[in-house]
């Protein structure tokens, strides 16, 4: 979180995102904490594949970033701020990724890999990333780290960005997966009625709702990036992405251990242990 350091108001957003970040990251430990039990005996217990190590990079890069902030908000030496910056923007943008790829992946298996979704998902996925990367970085490079007396930490003055551009296109990519699950759903329920099962009601039914508080949260952000301070929900946002994506693996996996409907999944063995 960063703000323009030229007035009392700039200040006080700073002040204010700095609480934000902390909530976010104080969010993610205690849902790790509690969720620790569902993943040990359906993470840590199954066999390592690639959705595996997707869940403990998600999980713990979140922690890690939060880490991170911590030290920079208290750092005192302003020389080591532009490669700090530089560290948390790479685990920023890698964790938001992982955390799509995993909304991504249960997507196109709940539309049976279907090319019509899946060439899409990954042409947008892959654009949106290298965007990130090109619009992020030219804003830290010419970032100006100031010290104030009553202060600590990296005081970044960073230029004027077009961050809400990012945040747009997430509003658009978590309004269409809102849609696809919604569709999918539909059809699966015209199909079998399985609207009462209950690993029918985690892959769609959690899927629309989570996607739903994403889109939420995506159009809050993109509203304050336009008003206020852009990065002032920066952190939190990729916080609730880390929690929601840890989730989604870990009730599938439980769901689908506890009603015994493993085999009727073709996907079982990508999310599934």
């Amino acid at each position: 979180m960063a703000a323009s350091l030229v007035n009392v108001d700039s200040l006080r957003l700073l002040v204010v995102g700095r609480y934000i970040d902390m909530a976010a990251g104080c969010l993610v430990i205690f849902d790790t904490i509690t969720t620790l039990d569902l993943e040990v005996e359906f993470i840590w217990k199954s066999e390592m594949n690639i959705m595996k190590g997707m869940y403990f990079v998600n999980r713990y890069s979140a922690i890690l970033e939060f880490l991170l902030t911590c030290l920079r908000s208290t750092i005192t030496d302003i020389t080591q701020c532009p490669g700090l910056l530089r560290v948390e923007g790479v685990i920023y943008i890698l964790g938001i990724y992982i955390a799509e790829y995993v909304f991504a992946k249960r997507t196109s298996v709940i539309w049976g890999k279907s090319k019509m979704v899946l060439i899409p998902l990954c042409l947008y996925y892959i654009g949106t990333f290298i965007y990130n990367f090109i619009s992020y970085y030219p804003i830290l490079n010419n970032a100006r780290y100031l010290v104030l007396p009553t202060l600590n930490g990296c005081l970044a003055d960073l230029p004027s960005s077009d961050l809400w551009i990012a945040m747009l296109l997430l509003v658009a990519y978590d309004a269409a997966m809102i849609i696809l699950i919604s569709l999918a759903a539909i059809n699966m329920w015209r199909r079998s009625g399985r609207f009462h099962s209950h690993l029918f009601r985690v892959l769609y039914g959690e899927g629309v709702l989570f996607y739903l508080y994403l889109l939420a949260f995506s159009i809050m952000s993109l509203v304050a990036s336009k008003v206020s301070n852009p990065f002032l929900f920066l952190f939190m946002g990729r916080c609730l992405r880390s929690i929601l994506a840890s989730r989604v693996i870990l009730h599938i996996r439980q769901s689908a251990h506890s009603s015994h409907q493993l085999p009727e999944y073709p996907w079982r063995h990508t999310i599934l242990p």
